[in-house]
């Protein structure tokens, strides 16, 4: 997981972790294997092994999470980047918008980075002609701001 330093030139920033259900159901399976152990081998054991693996399933949780940074001239979502001269057009969608989107709308070429998707997500338009991708499907929590801040040209 890569955390950006404060910048003075980042317009926009978000990080964006996946569903706490996520974290919640493996440190269920962490801690009943910890007290599987306690009560197999040891108490020692049960405690040493549900304390590492919960600690690994919090950490696994953590470096699932996508930032969102947009700068002067470039986009970061992820471990994705783009010039924004590469952009062609955004365009926030709706949560309901956004389902049809990632569902019947997909393309091959797209990019999706699915998080949370309750508050919606935009579709960026990729201009490249080197690139393969022609779209980025992203999620996120304030779509219609990122789109507003990505339609004016620096």
């Amino acid at each position: 997981m890569r955390i950006q330093k404060p910048d003075p030139e980042i317009e926009y920033s978000e990080l964006q972790f996946s569903p706490i259900w996520h974290v919640l159901l493996a440190l269920l399976i962490t801690s009943s294997l910890g007290i599987a152990y306690a009560s197999a081998v040891s108490a020692f054991w049960g405690l040493a092994i549900g304390l590492i693996l919960s600690a690994t399933a919090i950490w696994w949780w953590i470096a699932k999470s996508v930032q969102i940074s947009v700068t002067k001239n470039l986009v970061t979502i992820g471990k994705y980047e783009i010039e924004r001269k590469y952009i062609s057009k955004v365009s926030p969608l709706t949560t309901d918008e956004f389902l049809q989107r990632i569902r019947a709308g997909a393309h091959r070429q797209d990019v999706f980075v699915l998080r949370n998707i309750k508050h919606g997500g935009l579709e960026i338009e990729i201009k490249d002609d080197r690139d393969p991708f022609c779209h980025w499907v992203v999620s996120a929590k304030q779509p219609s701001r990122i789109a507003t801040l990505l339609s004016v040209r620096g």
